[in-house]
């Protein structure tokens, strides 16, 4: 039961401080690994927000506004259904 325990713990282990700091040194000196890094995170913060940041129902269909391009109402547009894009593609 004690080297169950034990296993299981090496498995769920962080990483070290010593070993994100080094990480993140790494990412830093690396121009192509930061624009990715930043790129992901940026796309985390949108998914995790997207319910507050949304600013249509990304699933209710609005016959009379479909097809429209983009414009100040829809950022990106509407679908045949009328549904907005952008609300599609956060949520």
């Amino acid at each position: 039961m004690v080297k169950e325990t034990m296993a299981k713990s090496k498995i769920i282990r962080l990483l070290p401080y010593g070993e994100v700091l080094a990480l993140a040194r790494q990412v830093r000196k690396n121009p192509l690994a930061l624009v990715g890094t930043t790129i992901i995170i940026a796309l985390l913060v949108v998914a995790f927000l997207a319910p507050v940041i949304s600013p249509y129902d990304p699933i209710k269909q609005r016959i009379e506004d479909r097809i429209q391009p983009p414009s100040e109402k829809y950022l990106l547009g509407t679908d045949q259904f009328g549904r907005d894009i952008s609300s599609q593609i956060m949520h």
